[in-house]
């Protein structure tokens, strides 16, 4: 298409019912009726008219999606090999490793064709659409499932930039263009090669792209010391003789206990044996109530959403759906005024608070707030969790989202299909007491995890809007070079 494309080419008839006029023009293979909505319509337009190059995906890279699914099935799985990478460990930009697959090098080999190298961008192209990561060089190989794909570009152009362009706000939309079907959206090979990039110059790229970079790096960082204080934590609690301890135990859910073992609850689910087998745990590990290391939870208030989300001096607030363990996703929330946030000052979240979901699934979930976070707020179904003087925040954290922690979760919620947990069953909760350096090791491992991720966030923000600025000529290449500079 020309980048000189007129309005006076194109009308839109309709948003209601997705409809677009457009002249002979602009007719070419990459239209079809689904892809003249006019959402995804005016997102190529634009593309098509930045003073960037460019070009479709295919052109630039070999591209191609991972094996039919009865070429690799869940029972090749392995818990060492080569690693296969699925949908969700594509979050964000982010290659999360912590809960990898694996396949034999047999296996691997058989399935050459989706090897997946060093600077290799994957792409999910089912379920969760357009998602991109590039492979970091610490993994020498592997392989992906049939819902993703890989691209790997054939000259200098920068993985990285393709990456966070995939991920920004006008990548996704070119995304969703291709993969726009009657049905579900789904991306194939086919598909993918198809999706318009605009490049601007290598240098440029080389400068978005190491904003990536740099964010992928301390993502890393964050998870290897997140994994670091679990395995500490492990290692002082001894999880791994109570894993034992609960293999062995049988299913009854009946179970012998002493009077001084009730605690205001009279029913069998509360009483199975692996709840006791626990407790008795933690009374070998110098447990105390939870209640002497925090101040009462605090549940938040039904929030008055702001009906256009992207106004500004907006607050976010958390729902349950926002927050996973050691993870707050701040994007995602919705937002409320700061008149809101002002009248409900008590569910304001302040920096080393714990936040909590307590109406679930997913329930139990615990995050450490710092202060990229802030401000904040949080709905009814998260609480805020203030830790007493001396107390470390980070190592609760720890504490909460170990099975320890969840194990008492679920013990104490109440509820068949949804369950919720109080703040007074929150204060019953046993936590082991480790000696003062080991605590204060863990804690202080969270803290500088989730700082590094507060400062990933940051940069890959910066990255995609950056890249949303070039499309749309708010700024051009040498603005971006120029910044970098600064940044020196």
């Amino acid at each position: 298409m020309s980048k000189s494309t007129k309005k006076t080419d194109y009308i839109i008839i309709s948003e209601d019912i997705p409809s677009v006029m457009i002249s002979e023009s602009l007719l070419d293979n990459s239209w079809s009726a689904a892809s003249v909505q006019p959402k995804f319509f005016l997102n190529a337009l634009s593309i098509r008219a930045s003073n960037l190059d460019v070009t479709q995906l295919g052109n630039v890279a070999f591209v191609t999606d991972g094996p039919f699914g009865s070429d690799l099935k869940v029972s090749d799985y392995r818990d060492t090999g080569i690693p296969v990478f699925r949908v969700a460990d594509v979050v964000d930009l982010e290659l999360r490793t912590i809960n990898l697959v694996f396949i034999s090098d047999e296996k691997h080999r058989k399935l050459k064709r989706s090897e997946v190298l060093p600077r290799d961008v994957l792409i999910t192209k089912a379920g969760r659409i357009g998602s991109a990561t590039v492979v970091p060089d610490f993994i020498e190989r592997g392989n992906i499932t049939s819902h993703l794909c890989l691209v790997r570009l054939n000259d200098n152009r920068d993985p990285y930039y393709l990456a966070a362009y995939l991920e920004c706000r006008i990548g996704r939309i070119e995304s969703l263009r291709q993969s726009f079907k009657a049905t579900r959206p789904e991306l194939s090979a086919a598909e993918v090669k198809k999706i318009e990039v605009p490049w601007p110059k290598p240098s440029v790229q080389k400068v978005i792209g190491s904003r990536v970079r740099d964010a992928l790096q301390y993502l890393h960082q964050a998870d290897e010391l997140q994994d670091n204080a679990e395995k500490l934590f492990s290692r002082e609690i001894d999880l791994l003789s109570l894993s034992r301890r609960l293999a062995e135990l049988d299913s009854d859910i009946w179970n012998w206990v002493s009077i001084d073992d009730i605690q205001g609850r009279w029913d069998a689910e509360f009483f199975q044996k692996r709840n006791h087998a626990l407790l008795k745990h933690l009374k070998a590990h110098n447990s105390i109530r939870l209640e002497r290391l925090i101040k009462k939870p605090r549940k938040g208030k039904q929030p008055e959403y702001a009906s256009d989300p992207s106004s500004e001096n907006l607050v976010p607030v958390l729902n349950g759906s926002e927050i996973d363990p050691y993870f707050i996703d701040i994007e995602k929330a919705g937002k409320v005024s700061r008149a809101f946030h002002s009248v409900h000052a008590a569910s304001a979240l302040e920096i080393d608070d714990i936040v909590l979901t307590v109406t679930g699934p997913p329930l139990g979930e615990a995050a450490l707030v710092r202060k990229h976070h802030l401000p904040c707020n949080i709905n009814t179904h998260v609480v805020k969790i203030k830790a007493k003087q001396g107390v470390y925040p980070g190592y609760l954290t720890v504490v909460f989202n170990s099975p320890i922690g969840q194990m008492q979760v679920y013990q104490w919620c109440r509820g068949i299909r949804q369950k919720d947990l109080y703040p007074d069953q929150i204060m019953r909760f046993f936590f082991p007491i480790l000696d003062e350096k080991t605590m204060e090791e863990i804690d202080r491992k969270i803290k500088d995890a989730e700082d590094k991720r507060g400062e990933a966030r940051r940069l890959l923000r910066q990255a995609k809007q950056e890249i949303e600025d070039l499309i749309e000529g708010r700024i051009d290449g040498e603005t971006i070079l120029k910044r970098a500079q600064a940044d020196l």
